[in-house]
């Protein structure tokens, strides 16, 4: 199952995020540059992290992800360009996300028999566990530490916070005019303890859109008064 996880997010993270243009597999296969900030930037960060195991066998990652940006450059010359959705383009990656996963389903994989009394269990061949182990660091580098994305996670973080507290703080003082009917119906017809107001304000939090959530910070910090008129968030 984790081998199966471990396909699915550095096969299909891949394929996704060239395609909306935030992994560079353009320049990654034809920049030598390119290549040597990526390793880099996760070398810093798996020094920075303590990753020991994985810094022991650093230069056998190294070597797996330049054989691997070979490969697909050989085989694959239509994506030697950013992606633009031309149809033979849209060819190659599907070629491409094929035989990722058919090498690491079919190639990496075998069962041992070692134990005839226990259940078999899977093996992954070494080599191929560095290339998906370095295939992931892709959506790491470019994609979860892009520093746009980072400060959105982070603004989206405090508006829950805020959210949260302003939405608690009016329950604790039984003000369920901020809440929709059947959240102000629920609190007012149970009793209000600090558990149920909590797991409360919890549900009606994630009962919102990303839109409805940053619509009603602003009505409740003042940031956007809105209209009386208005529709009332779910």
């Amino acid at each position: 199952m984790d081998w199966a996880d471990d396909i699915a997010y550095s096969v299909h993270d891949l394929d996704d995020f060239y395609r909306a243009g935030l992994i560079p597999l353009d320049r990654l296969l034809t920049n030598a540059d390119e290549n040597q900030r990526f390793l880099d930037g996760v070398l810093a960060r798996w020094t920075r992290q303590g990753r020991q195991d994985d810094l022991d066998i650093w230069d056998q990652l190294t070597e797996a992800f330049v054989a691997m940006i070979e490969r697909i450059w050989s085989a694959h010359r239509h994506l030697h360009r950013p992606y633009s959705g031309i149809r033979e383009q849209r060819a190659d990656l599907r070629s491409l996300t094929a035989s990722l996963i058919n090498r690491y389903v079919t190639e990496a994989v075998t069962l041992s028999d070692s134990d005839p009394t226990a259940a078999r269990s899977t093996v992954i061949a070494p080599e191929y566990e560095m290339e998906v182990k370095i295939l992931k660091e892709l959506t790491w580098e470019y994609v979860i530490n892009n520093p746009a994305l980072a400060t959105q996670q982070y603004g989206q973080s405090r508006l829950v916070s805020d959210l949260f507290e302003i939405l608690t703080d009016a329950a604790s003082d039984s003000d369920f005019s901020v809440f929709p009917p059947r959240f102000s119906e629920h609190l007012e017809e149970t009793e209000a303890s600090e558990r149920h107001i909590i797991r409360t304000v919890a549900d009606y939090i994630s009962s919102m859109t990303e839109r409805q959530a940053i619509e009603l910070h602003q009505r409740l910090t003042g940031a956007s008064l809105g209209s009386v008129l208005d529709p009332f968030s779910p």
